[in-house]
């Protein structure tokens, strides 16, 4: 594209000009005089420098492009200083004249960087310039993103073709670690699955997240908002992936982490699911939901269930709520929680219905089953649990929990019981020549002490005595499956007494 495109828009004559004036004139060598000297820099003490540079075989065109070079760069230097001060009223005002002035020359090759310069600078672009950007699809594609921003304000399509293949990406971004981390081998299941790393680690290092921060930018609540409509329509779209729910925290939280206080006061309205979305992303960092949590979990959750007259607004906040609590790494997190209490209940010797943490818990979980419903009906209503989870499937859970406990133990019992002579203390010999002098009875006193030195072996390998308020799992108070241990210590004994240790233990002891 020729340098001079654009210039005749601003009242400069350019190629055009001159090839018009070659062609009607009689000297051409004195058109071209002419028009050098009509077309010139203005500044008299320049003329005799050129005539200089003409001497030392230096093309106009190149001293020419020099000064457009230096002037550029000064330009864009002074818009960087009106930029830090946009308060001031008249430096916008001087920002929109500027624009005025160099618009013509957006296709310019040489005066591009100073137009996008100012664009990108200017708060609020004039529709005018936007349509022209539009219409032109090339120069669409070359405007910075400061400037699309302005576009998809009012462009909801041309956001969609922008944002839709970047959340396309992210899912195989996924995917692709969870297979790569498979394939390897290099680290333990629980250390290579992504589902063990950090939330804040996963964002940093994801170049899908950082693409989706640099296209939503800081400072318009609008794009956040649009870009999330059109994630929840591509999730319900394609109900197979729940990974659409791991985006939309990560959005969520970049707006969280986000240092432009302008945008944390745009989302202020959206505070529920904000706040929301950070205690989940704590807890996930933690790989735990503590008690007070758990508790603000709650609150939230109740206020966002128990309005009676909502608006259309406060409906979406359940089903937003709903589609968090779908992410695999919330589900992950508040499951293991689930797990982790259940085994206090078995240690405390309660029911899982007594436990209001394991409840909520439950709650969560619920939830995000039905996100998908919560999220395409606005009327929709928080699932009610059901009292056969609580009342069947928990105690269910409690009682495999238990067995397995049961089974590590008593399969610890059986390996000592197979092989007693490795833990039988051999007489000391001097001991055993000392009693044969002295007579029989003390020699077969010390070997019936052989049985009952097994057992203390036996008891210390197999299941450690309370020590220190602790039970054998290392926990504090009763242990629910204490009755099984005095059972299998009266089995041990009574074996013990009869001349050796259990070769077997009872299946339900």
């Amino acid at each position: 594209m020729p340098i001079s495109v654009g210039l005749e828009k601003l009242g400069i004559a350019g190629s055009q000009d001159l090839k018009n004036t070659l062609v009607v004139c009689d000297d051409p060598l004195q058109a071209i005089e002419e028009f050098q000297d009509n077309n010139r820099i203005l500044l008299d003490s320049l003329k005799p420098a050129l005539r200089l540079m003409d001497l030392l075989s230096v093309h106009r065109y190149d001293f020419h492009r020099s000064v457009v070079d230096e002037l550029k760069e000064k330009i864009i230097a002074r818009v960087d200083v009106l930029v830090k001060t946009l308060e001031d009223k008249k430096n916008v005002e001087k920002l929109e004249t500027l624009l005025d002035n160099s618009f013509p020359v957006i296709k310019n090759p040489v005066l591009q960087p100073v137009v996008f310069k100012v664009l990108q600078a200017i708060p609020k672009i004039k529709d005018s310039y936007l349509k022209q950007i539009i219409d032109d699809k090339e120069l669409y594609r070359q405007v910075p993103i400061e400037v699309k921003r302005h576009i998809w304000k009012d462009n909801q399509d041309l956001f969609s073709e922008e944002i839709s293949p970047v959340f396309d990406e992210y899912v195989k971004e996924v995917e692709n670690q969870l297979l790569s981390l498979s394939e390897e081998g290099m680290m333990s299941p629980m250390e290579a699955s992504v589902l063990a790393w950090a939330p804040k680690y996963r964002r940093t290092n994801s170049a899908t997240i950082s693409r989706l921060s640099q296209l939503l930018g800081t400072s318009s609540r609008h794009l956040h908002d649009l870009a999330a409509d059109f994630l929840r329509s591509t999730y319900l779209r394609k109900r197979a992936c729940d990974h659409y729910c791991t985006l939309r925290a990560a959005m969520l939280m970049l707006a969280h982490e986000s240092e432009a206080a302008g945008l944390a006061a745009d989302m202020a309205s959206r505070e529920p699911i904000r706040k929301f979305c950070w205690l989940l992303d704590a807890c996930m960092r933690d790989h735990q939901l503590d008690k007070k949590r758990v508790n603000e979990l709650q609150q939230i959750l109740d206020k966002a269930s128990n309005s009676r007259t909502r608006s259309k607004e406060e409906w979406r906040i359940l089903g937003d709520l709903a589609m968090l609590l779908a992410d695999p790494f919330a589900v992950v997190t508040v499951g293991d929680s689930m797990v982790k209490l259940l085994v206090q209940c078995a240690q405390g010797e309660s029911l899982p219905r007594k436990n209001e943490d394991l409840l909520l818990l439950l709650r969560l979980m619920a939830l995000a089953s039905r996100s998908m419903e919560l999220l395409s009906n606005d009327t929709a209503k928080e699932p009610k649990m059901s009292a056969e989870v609580v009342t069947q499937f928990l105690p269910y859970m409690l009682t495999l929990l238990v067995d397995d406990e049961l089974d590590e133990w008593k399969s610890k019992m059986e390996a000592i019981a197979k092989a007693p002579s490795d833990m039988e203390e051999a007489p000391q010999p001097a001991k055993m020549e000392h009693y044969a002098a002295h007579g029989g009875d003390q020699a077969q006193e010390e070997a019936g002490r052989q049985p009952r030195t097994a057992l203390r072996e036996a008891r210390r390998q197999g299941r450690p005595r309370r020590e220190g308020g602790r039970c054998c799992h290392g926990s504090a108070g009763h242990c629910a499956l204490r009755p099984a241990h005095r059972q299998a210590d009266g089995l041990i004994a009574k074996e013990a007494r009869r001349g050796g240790l259990a070769r077997s233990l009872p299946r339900d002891g």
